[in-house]
């Protein structure tokens, strides 16, 4: 059964503004969508066309009980370290409310891999990843998919895998000049995050241990079975090459 009635938490961040507008501009399923603001934001109501937009309380159960309530799915976008806790209040509201799915706000490394903290450095490490855009549309696909394919599972997403040392060829190529590469080791990372962790940031210390588990070749940022994605034939948009891309993002910032 597709997840069609939709409640979106979030609408800052990249992923969120991204994700919400391939959603919404869909209509082969038109989707009936809900977004939820915090009411303690400070800013006024936005207005999104072709959406609810509700602020909440998401300490306030109950309240967030009845406001998602008749939902198929919730789809968290939340950035940040707040999306921990927000997810987990979502979860505990979606449960007494009957909702029968709920996307938590991870679209990251694979965070359970057993090795997602070892170091192993070098350039030639496999890492995947996946534009703003294409994530959008594997949401899409995964909604339209039958339920129990992906009921309480992680779904790898991965639109190309490279290594860092064939980003830099492919940057020396297009732009015709020789790169310096210097390396840095997880460790240096891995000292960074703790010191960020002392000195109570948080975020940043998050993103050290996000670049460590993804770049480090220790396999939880390396989701090689992304590539075979394609959401029983609903994902609705086609790969490109890492040549391709980097081209793309060249031209995005007028360097070629």
């Amino acid at each position: 059964m597709v997840f069609t009635k939709l409640i979106i938490a979030g609408t800052t961040g990249y992923l969120a503004g991204h994700a919400s507008r391939a959603i919404l501009a869909s209509t082969k399923p038109k989707f009936d969508v809900t977004i939820l603001t915090r009411v303690d934001s400070g800013k006024a109501v936005a207005f999104i066309p072709g959406a609810r937009v509700v602020p909440v309380d998401y300490n306030d159960h109950n309240g967030l009980v009845k406001t998602v309530a008749g939902a198929d799915a919730i789809l968290s976008f939340i950035p940040g370290p707040s999306s921990k806790s927000i997810d987990r209040l979502l979860l505990k509201a979606a449960q007494e409310a009957g909702v029968r799915r709920i996307f938590p706000s991870e679209y990251t490394l694979d965070i359970l891999h057993p090795a997602a903290i070892t170091v192993l450095d070098s350039g030639d490490h496999y890492f995947a990843g996946c534009s703003l855009p294409f994530i959008g549309a594997a949401i899409i696909a995964v909604l339209q998919m039958d339920e129990e394919k992906t009921k309480n599972k992680r779904i790898s997403i991965t639109k190309v895998r490279a290594t860092m040392n064939q980003i830099v060829d492919i940057y020396e190529e297009l732009l015709g000049t020789k790169f310096q590469r210097a390396q840095i080791t997880s460790q240096e990372f891995l000292n960074k995050r703790n010191a960020d962790l002392a000195a109570g940031n948080a975020f940043a210390a998050l993103l050290d241990g996000i670049i460590v588990g993804e770049f480090n070749g220790c396999g939880a940022g390396d989701l090689v079975d992304g590539l075979a994605f394609d959401g029983d034939g609903l994902l609705n948009i086609k790969r490109k090459t890492l040549k391709e891309l980097t081209t793309e993002a060249l031209k995005k910032i007028g360097t070629i």
